[in-house]
Order: C-alpha cells, then structure tokens, then sequence
C-alpha cells in the first residue's frame, strides 16, 4: 500500500490559515527550504528544475470554499502546477478541469485515495485540506 504523505503549515492554536484565507504569515526558514528541495523535490511548483518524481507519483488538492490551494496558482496561469504528477483537486464549485492532467473530484475523495493508495507505485501528496485529511485519518482510525 502506497504512503499518504499530508504537508502543510498550521498555526501553534491549530489553525491553516487566517480568517480570509491569509498564509503569508507562516515563517519558511532557509533550513526548512533546503530539506523540502533536497527531500521532496518532486513536490516543488511546476516551473522549478528541481521537480522530478523521486517519491511521489499523485499530488490532491483540495477545494473548500473557494480552492483555498489550488487558486493561488490559477491566479498566476498555473492551470497545471505539477505536471510531473497525477494531480486530484477535490471541488464541489469547479465544475470541470482546467488542464486535462488535472482531475476534478467531486464526489468521494476518501474512496478515490483509497483506490490510488492501493494501486502499485510511489507516494501520494496532500496538500492544503484540512477537511479532506480529517476524514481520511477518521477513515483511517475506524478501520483499524
């Protein structure tokens, strides 16, 4: 079974974000930079020379009101912003894709990383969500 691996940043009382979707609080230390290229640098944007799968084959990202993950690269023309990846965006308002490498989920997300978690191959990223890794670790500690 293929690891599920969550990044994301969260404030010390819990919170993804502030209360109109700001992130740019959140400090990046040079340290932290330097482990996610050197470890993980097929989960770097699109237009870095580093991305490259060396441990992650999916990457989801997950919509709740308003794409809080996904629109900040739409906003910049991204419609793709891991090409080297399968990409999952979970959405109830994106309708349909707007690339054809990136799959909208609508429905059932939890049975589609289910199904890809299943299936042979490398890693699965999650990033941003805090909706869907709740129901996957929810699904995860009821099975067990």
């Amino acid at each position: 079974m293929r690891k599920l691996t969550y990044y994301i940043a969260i404030s010390i009382d819990g919170f993804i974000a502030g209360p109109h979707g700001e992130t740019e609080f959140y400090p990046v230390s040079k340290e932290l930079l330097e482990h996610m290229s050197t470890e993980y640098p097929d989960l770097s944007a699109s237009h870095s020379e580093r991305a490259r799968n060396r441990r992650t084959q999916c990457a989801f990202r997950h919509d709740h009101h308003g794409r809080a993950t996904y629109d900040p690269a739409l906003k910049e023309g991204i419609t793709s912003p891991y090409p080297h990846l399968r990409q999952y965006v979970v959405s109830k308002s994106l309708t349909t894709s707007p690339h054809p490498e990136v799959t909208v989920v609508a429905d059932e997300p939890v049975g589609v990383v289910r199904k890809l978690k299943a299936e042979e191959g490398m890693e699965i990223y999650l990033a941003g969500g805090g909706r869907l890794a709740g129901a996957l670790f929810r699904r995860s500690t009821n099975s067990s």
